[in-house]
């Protein structure tokens, strides 16, 4: 109940959104309150499973993540949303990618990254669009261009070059690259936008741990045949590296 510090005045036509205190100290509330959602087995079969049912997933704190609920999203992002990137990786892979993965929603036009800028993080869309631009400007050019005062979100960006829908990526080289440069900005469409949002750390730390394992699976396969058993660690590692699993079905050739 602190009275004002300052008066507020509009130089122009002005469109505000107001938040009342009181609604404003409930949403504060549901935050400190723990609502974590307890999915039942029966809400994670494959055909059960929504984007409204990863999101949530995803929402919960990283150890409150069943391995159940884990292994539901992984399917769903999988096979459902197909995004790019997890087609590369195992099962196994895309299950640790979830239980380090969280959620961003974007309501309306929004900037999620800037051309030039070093990302560390990688995203995939799981609902509504982005638009990518690309200017062919430097990135000192582009920050005096979007410094004005009053401009469109992407005055100066140069021109939209794509538009990435449901299982789409970018930022893929945030995940691999330490000093990476945002080759292109993001900016979100006017509906609201789901992101699954991963940062470079928690990536290489899973990675490196999932690898390692099938590495190590790898070489003790190569160690069980007369060919290689007596093979050095080192040439067993570079062929542990380029084995590939493949599944056969009963007289497949």
């Amino acid at each position: 109940d602190e009275p004002r510090s300052a008066t507020a005045q509009c130089v122009e036509d002005t469109y505000l959104i107001t938040v009342e205190k009181g609604v404003y100290l409930r949403v504060l509330e549901d935050v400190r309150t723990d609502r974590t959602v307890n999915f039942r087995p029966d809400q994670l079969k494959a055909d059960q499973v929504t984007r409204e049912t990863v999101l949530a997933i995803l929402s919960k704190k990283r150890e409150k993540r069943t391995h159940q609920e884990l292994e539901a999203a992984a399917l769903y992002l999988c096979n459902r949303t197909k995004v790019e990137s997890f087609q590369k990786l195992s099962m196994a892979q895309v299950v640790e990618v979830c239980r380090v993965a969280e959620t961003l929603t974007i309501w309306g036009k929004s900037m999620v990254c800037k051309q030039g800028e070093v990302g560390p993080v990688f995203y995939a869309v799981l609902g509504g669009s982005v638009e990518v631009w690309v200017s062919k400007e430097t990135p000192a050019q582009m920050q005096v261009r979007t410094g004005s005062k009053h401009h469109d979100i992407t005055e100066g960006l140069g021109r939209m070059e794509n538009q990435l829908v449901t299982g789409k990526t970018f930022g893929d080289r945030a995940l691999t690259a330490m000093d990476s440069l945002r080759k292109a900005s993001i900016v979100t469409c006017e509906d609201v936008t789901e992101l699954l949002v991963i940062f470079r750390k928690d990536y290489e730390n899973l990675i490196a741990a999932t690898s390692q394992v099938e590495t190590m699976a790898k070489i003790r396969l190569l160690r069980k045949t007369d060919l290689f058993h007596n093979l050095d660690m080192i040439h067993l590692r570079a062929l542990a590296n380029v084995m590939e699993t493949k599944t056969y079905g009963i007289d497949e050739t």
